[in-house]
């Protein structure tokens, strides 16, 4: 029996004429999850925790763009990384398990290209630009005792999928989808509920940390932490000198300059940093110490959360500050966080927010969003649950990097007995 039948025969079809057609009810969906708009193309990057009923946990990175098929997935247990998933467009994927390459034939990959496939389709924005999808009404049926309607998803090659949105909020409910490729062969019918519908706080972490360290989070109080970390010019010239004194001929003047860095504090970061690697030995000795002094309070690494909450918060200054940091990042992440808030807080582009603006990983601020927190899967037919899946991270941005979806490097071939290399028992499905 397939998947439609089946789903059929469990929810009776109802179907009246006022109901919206399939693509307004993605179209509600989608608008329900805080975008107003789907024609721009996006990025995503997110993070779940994975508990199986026995407890055992891991955690599934996803990076995927809504108007492509690229999609790369990552799995790593206690910090280890497990098993990664490289897709470029169409079939074509490369996969490895603990280092070892998969063929596109293998079984693992196979369960992988799954993965991806059922993912694009909950993403919802796929469904709305990529013509190859095509939607049918399912009409109205029953979940948990309140009224759904469904609508059936169809790709070429693909097995169908079902989607049941709630008819009053729009939202996604669950999903029937099939995973294929399981290393007995076959394919297993499940179900995926999506539950604790919330708005999508993603500087909450960013605010976690800051508290630990014992940082306000209020905006004037970030934009002063990041005047305190950035050097302003006078004090760039005093640390310039300093720097090229770390190397002075006289030991007292060498003791010296080292003595003024360190009172100078996390504002000499930045050029310290750059001396580290210069070719005089005691230049870079002195500088590498220095570094490892200043940064050792972890103040500096709260920078890109401060960036971020100044883009969230927008405080008078913000914008100010965040240029006169733009030349003391730390490295080109934190260069990267600058630049998209600032495109988020100012509306005057010079060359570089312009250059920012197209470069790929533009983090994007939607403070509409509202995602689901957990969800849960069971097997369709014998309604056992297989796995929970909890969000713990969730990042818009323009577009990934190419790089992200280029082969991996080869290493030897092979796949373990359940095909993921996560260990007995530890199974992703989707």
């Amino acid at each position: 029996m397939s998947r439609v039948l089946f789903a059929l025969c469990l929810f009776p079809v109802v179907a009246r004429a006022e109901d919206p057609s399939p693509r307004q009810l993605v179209e509600k969906a989608v608008r329900a999850s805080g975008l107003s708009r789907w024609d721009q193309p996006l990025a995503v990057r997110y993070r779940y925790k994975f508990t199986s009923p026995a407890q055992q946990q891991a955690v599934l990175e996803v990076w995927g763009e809504t108007h492509s098929s690229r999609c790369r997935v990552a799995v790593s247990e206690d910090g280890n990384p497990l098993a990664s998933l490289f897709v470029s467009n169409g079939d074509r994927c490369w996969m490895q398990t603990n280092g070892r390459d998969e063929s596109t034939e293998s079984p693992a990959c196979k369960i992988w290209q799954s993965i991806r496939y059922n993912e694009r389709i909950t993403w919802l924005v796929p469904l709305l630009v990529d013509r190859k999808f095509t939607l049918a009404p399912l009409g109205r049926s029953e979940h948990n005792g309140r009224a759904v309607l469904g609508v059936k998803v169809s790709y070429p090659d693909r097995p169908d999928a079902s989607l049941f949105f709630d008819p009053e909020t729009g939202a996604l409910v669950k999903a029937h989808l099939v995973r294929e490729g399981t290393p007995a062969g076959g394919a297993t019918l499940l179900v995926q509920e999506f539950r604790d519908r919330q708005p999508w706080d993603g500087c909450a972490g960013d605010e976690q940390a800051l508290a630990q360290a014992g940082v306000a989070a209020d905006g004037p109080a970030l934009v002063e932490f990041l005047r305190r970390q950035t050097p302003d010019p006078a004090r760039t010239a005093r640390v310039a000198l300093l720097v090229r004194r770390l190397g002075d001929d006289s030991f007292a003047q060498r003791e010296k300059a080292t003595t003024a860095l360190r009172r100078m504090g996390p504002a000499a970061l930045s050029p310290l940093r750059k001396a580290a690697a210069e070719t005089d030995p005691e230049v870079a000795h002195r500088a590498r110490d220095l570094v490892g002094e200043l940064s050792a309070d972890g103040k500096a690494a709260l920078v890109p959360a401060v960036v971020r909450l100044l883009a969230q918060k927008k405080p008078a200054g913000a914008a100010e500050v965040l240029r006169g940091r733009l030349d003391h990042c730390a490295d080109s992440n934190e260069r990267q966080e600058v630049l998209s808030a600032l495109l988020e807080l100012d509306g005057k582009t010079d060359a570089a927010l312009a250059e920012a603006a197209k470069a790929p990983g533009r983090r994007l601020y939607l403070p509409g969003l509202k995602l689901a927190r957990r969800i849960v899967v069971t097997e369709e037919k014998t309604r056992a649950e297989k796995f929970e899946l909890e969000l713990v991270e969730f990042g818009v941005f323009n577009r990934h990097d190419p790089a992200l979806f280029v082969p991996p490097a080869p290493g030897p071939r092979g796949w373990n007995d359940n095909g993921l290399g996560l260990g007995p028992g530890l199974e992703l499905v989707f």
